[in-house]
């Protein structure tokens, strides 16, 4: 959640202390009891949007870090190889191996998956040889290991982001709800408070003023919450 739209949800949560905690106040004004429950309920939403979010962003790093793991063991074998066919002047073997890291991950992540697996599958070939070269049997298995982890993971990331974008407008349509519900229903309704219960309006009031809000005075006198 952007910091902007955090601070405004801390808001959100100190209103609802507020309410809460002096429900008996107003709970008994049907108009206000219902408008406050949606209140809650769009809050709820936005928690459960921002934790499908979070969960999304969790899964794109996940990919990401397969990938680097599948990238940096593919050129581990791969300078081993390099070095190996240099030895025994074997040009061809030279350009199985012969690759950067930004030669082996060119392209679309299907062609760089196909890659490093192909590199691992030459690799396998030479494994006695490459033992000489530092390369173990272990260390081979690591990087097709690396190459299945990574293919399991290759279909979903678009629709990974799409669904985190689409959570994420969904999330801001609803604190559009909430801010159009306290400006132009709740905090008018608050105002028949100000006279017979001080003290609770004066937490509601302060409350509003939470992550960065300020307040002015309209020209009736009339207390207006605004961002």
């Amino acid at each position: 959640m952007k910091k902007v739209l955090l601070q405004k949800f801390r808001m959100y949560g100190s209103l609802r202390n507020v309410l809460t905690s002096n429900d008996l106040i107003w709970i008994s004004s049907l108009p206000l009891k219902q408008k406050v429950e949606e209140f809650y309920a769009y809050m709820e939403s936005i928690e459960k949007k921002d934790h499908g979010r979070k969960s999304s962003k969790s899964f794109t790093k996940e990919k990401t870090q397969v990938f680097e793991k599948m990238l940096d063991a593919t050129l581990i074998v791969c300078s081993a190889g390099a070095a190996y066919a240099g030895v025994m002047n074997d040009e061809k073997l030279k350009e199985v191996f012969n690759f950067t890291k930004s030669s082996l991950k060119f392209g679309y992540e299907e062609d760089v998956q196909e890659r490093c697996r192909k590199i691992g599958e030459d690799a396998a070939l030479i494994a006695d040889k490459l033992v000489d070269y530092n390369i173990s049997k272990a260390q081979l298995d690591e990087l097709n290991i690396a190459v299945v982890d990574f293919y399991k993971l290759m279909d979903v990331p678009g629709n990974v982001r799409d669904k985190s974008r689409d959570l994420n407008q969904e999330m801001i349509a609803l604190f559009d709800k909430c801010d159009k519900l306290l400006n132009e229903i709740i905090d008018k309704m608050m105002q028949t408070y100000k006279n017979n219960h001080p003290d609770f309006f004066l937490e509601y009031t302060n409350a509003r003023h939470i992550g960065g809000w300020s307040k002015k005075k309209k020209d009736e006198g009339e207390e207006k919450i605004v961002s």
